[in-house]
């Protein structure tokens, strides 16, 4: 007796992780294996999911997966990337037969998958790793729901299996989908099929979806011509008519310089689409700006639709192809004592914008600061708006050393307005004395008692100057 109770309980625990399952809110809502058989007048065998709960379910990595009644092998169809809305229908196309005469509405997955007409297993995970070989009812919490059909099946939801279908008939959960009390034989009944796909009306379990449009960053433009785009989103596929949503552009990017669009727009989204792109075209312009941005702003939307706030914006960037401008120094004229001033000569690559190019330096050398020159070692010149050069001089002070001739070296640290220290960074210019030395050798003879000379000595002669 304790053995029969044992096993009971291992069963209903092993139900229960089955109808833990089923609970999530995106269900199958229709099988239908019939599909081109005998008297059958549709051409292929579907599977159709819905979203029974309140909120927006992303089915990217999800998958359907077929075994026959008994069977431990499986077969899958991927689904697409779609974001399914509360209230919404979800196709998936399988084999086609070689009877029938009508074609689904357009699906939004397609397989090949064979599936029986009288009885099976269909499971929604979400994820797309095919069942392991050997499973005859999968568990876990990959596992989003569990349907056997027909009489036969060994896998199912609750008491038993849903009621045989067949050739012409299909298994439909009750309510539209709306059903669920993890009961296959109950929740389901047999029935024409009637497969829907998402763009058919939204059916809603409790009450109207609240209907949003998002946006997002899509591809960042760069210069010449590679368009920026921004994607924007429905939470369910536009009803007739589609939505229209309007939109402003900001950034420090300009409209008609850097991009050609207007400042304001509009985007259509057609009926039964979920997606949009909003797509901005670069001008090749001349001028170094750097990475500049893009943001968007959406404004309204048409067909009851509405703009969370949290979703509303979004920002790209826009890549510069030019090179920035450069700043280069050379030498100007040389510094002499006792008056004589030296420059070096900044130059620009290109005139400076409004507001000026300012670049900072530092000074170097023999020459010594407030010794022989009175220049600070480090300072900045202003090139104003338009120019593209300038001087900096520097100051002779005129002591009374002799030091013979020095240097006076330059060195570019940085340049403001994306202007950048390009070559030469770097020059040297002389700096003269006109210091003499008090006493100077005058005349050297190491001729004196040779042949032909006049003085018996050599001799060496200073003279006071």
């Amino acid at each position: 007796m304790r053995k029969i109770y044992l096993q009971l309980l291992l069963s209903f625990i092993y139900l229960l992780g089955i109808s833990a399952a089923s609970t999530a809110q995106v269900v199958i809502s229709q099988i239908y294996g019939g599909g081109g058989n005998s008297g059958a007048t549709l051409k292929n065998d579907f599977i159709e999911i819905f979203n029974r709960g309140t909120s927006s379910v992303n089915l990217t990595g999800w998958s359907v997966q077929y075994a026959s009644a008994t069977g431990t092998t499986w077969t899958k169809t991927d689904l697409t990337n779609v974001t399914l809305a509360p209230g919404q229908y979800y196709l998936i196309q399988e084999a086609v037969g070689a009877g029938g005469t009508v074609n689904l509405p357009t699906p939004d997955a397609t397989g090949t998958i064979a599936m029986s007409a009288t009885a099976g297993k269909v499971v929604l995970l979400n994820v797309n790793t095919l069942i392991t070989a050997g499973t005859s009812c999968p568990t876990g919490a990959t596992v989003q729901d569990i349907v056997g059909f027909g009489t036969t099946a060994n896998c199912f939801e609750g008491a038993g299996p849903t009621p045989a279908p067949s050739n012409t008939v299909a298994v439909l959960r009750a309510g539209n989908g709306c059903t669920d009390n993890n009961i296959n034989s109950s929740d389901f009944a047999t029935g024409t099929p009637n497969p829907r796909n998402t763009a058919t009306a939204l059916n809603p379990c409790s009450g109207p979806p609240v209907l949003t449009v998002s946006v997002s960053t899509g591809v960042n433009a760069s210069e010449p011509s590679t368009n920026g785009t921004f994607t924007v989103t429905l939470s369910a596929a536009a009803p007739v008519a589609g939505v229209t949503v309007t939109y402003t552009l900001s950034g420090t990017a300009s409209s008609g310089v850097d991009y050609s669009d207007a400042l304001s727009g509009s985007i259509t989204i057609p009926q039964g689409n979920l997606l949009g792109t909003i797509t901005l075209s670069p001008n090749d312009d001349l001028f170094f700006e750097g990475t500049e941005t893009i943001g968007i702003t959406l404004n309204t939307a048409t067909n009851s639709y509405t703009i969370p706030v949290g979703t509303s914006s979004a920002s790209i960037n826009l890549l510069d192809n030019d090179s920035p401008p450069s700043v280069s120094v050379v030498a100007g004229l040389a510094a002499a004592e006792p008056a004589t001033s030296g420059t070096f000569t900044i130059n620009l690559s290109s005139a400076a914008p409004v507001g000026g190019v300012s670049v900072s330096y530092t000074l170097s050398g023999s020459a010594l600061l407030n010794t022989d020159f009175s220049d600070a070692l480090a300072g900045s010149i202003l090139i104003p708006a338009g120019s593209s050069t300038g001087t900096i001089t520097l100051n002779v002070t005129d002591d009374a050393f002799i030091e013979g001739t020095e240097t006076i070296g330059i060195t570019l640290n940085s340049a403001t307005n994306s202007f950048v220290i390009g070559a030469p960074n770097t020059a040297i210019i002389n700096l003269n004395d006109n210091d003499n030395p008090p006493i100077v050798i005058n005349e050297v003879y190491g001729g004196g008692g040779n042949g032909g000379s006049n003085y018996k000595n050599d001799f060496i002669e200073l003279f006071n100057n």
